[in-house]
């Protein structure tokens, strides 16, 4: 009865449950997260073949709704196998042996793991459980490490599965736009589908992001740390020396020493000083006189 009353209430469509491997969802919603909100912005699904757009790879600024929508895909085809309606226009499930997430980790008191231990296992049972009828939802894989390694590991992980005959449905969210700017994996193979969570500049105030929520196709769009920065309350001035920090890295240039308003006079004044006494010694003969007015110099800066 909770189930009827549920998909009535939240105009829920009966999904058409398949032996064919695909996943094809019309204007898909997140169950939890559109309750929560006055308004949600549907996306669709679309993997219709064993051989194309079975990776697919998604982009966005943080809070841009990546992680949301790799939740709702996860749930419809979980209340679809238990004979639910699901929240979509439609929907053509195809049977799934394992749901498999790398959503979120916690360090571990108890098993003694980090986030990244923990990560890594999520990510191998993966890689030694999945059939070409399992649904993969990887968000965010190698953040807890550093970036070159996490580069890495979600690069080469990618690739192990583009080079499997029977590749599962898979979805990857991530900030790592270097997986396409270094060519890293092949986003022209026919399984690879690359998306994006669309967001636009605020014309007026260029640090804001507007979200979209809007998943679209074969966008790289940037991840506007700084100005998600902004948007969350942080100051100005720290904001201001990580887009200085962010902008030398991208160019390779040195980054200098961040001096504080104190340590900057000091230095200024220590110049000071030892100009007045290189002029005092440049004299050729100087008597006490100079002497007591090099000094009397000195105490006036130190004032």
């Amino acid at each position: 009865m909770s189930l009827s009353s549920c998909a009535q209430e939240y105009n829920y469509t009966r999904p058409i449950m398949t032996k064919q491997n695909v996943l094809i969802i019309s204007h898909g919603r997140n169950p939890l997260q559109e309750i929560t909100v006055p308004s949600f912005i549907p996306n669709s699904t679309n993997i219709q073949s064993e051989n194309q757009s079975r990776i697919n790879i998604i982009m966005g600024p943080n809070n841009s709704g990546k992680s949301v929508y790799m939740k709702q895909v996860g749930m419809i085809v979980l209340m679809a196998h238990v004979g639910c309606f699901v929240p979509a226009q439609d929907a053509v499930i195809g049977i799934t042996d394992r749901i498999m997430t790398r959503i979120s980790s916690q360090d571990s008191i108890t098993v003694n793991q980090s986030s990244f231990a923990l990560d890594l296992l999520q990510i191998q049972s993966m890689m030694t459980l999945y059939t070409n009828k399992t649904l993969l939802l990887i968000d965010e894989f190698g953040k807890g490490t550093l970036a070159l390694d996490g580069l890495s590991l979600l690069s080469s992980t990618i690739n192990y599965l583009i080079n499997k005959a029977q590749c599962p449905k898979v979805f990857v969210s991530t900030h790592y736009t270097e997986l396409i700017e270094y060519k890293l994996i092949n986003a022209n193979d026919l399984k690879v589908q690359m998306w994006s969570m669309d967001v636009v500049l605020d014309n007026d105030h260029h640090d804001h992001v507007v979200y979209l929520y809007n998943l679209v196709s074969g966008k790289v769009v940037p991840s506007y740390g700084a100005a998600c920065a902004s948007m969350a309350g942080i100051p100005q001035e720290i904001i201001s020396r990580a887009k200085d920090v962010s902008l030398k890295l991208r160019h390779n240039e040195p980054v200098e020493r961040l001096q504080s308003g104190g340590l900057k006079h000091k230095q200024e004044l220590y110049v000071r000083v030892v100009d007045m006494y290189r002029r005092l010694v440049d004299k050729s003969c100087f008597d006490l006189r100079d002497v007591e007015d090099f000094l009397s110099d000195l105490r006036n800066l130190k004032e």
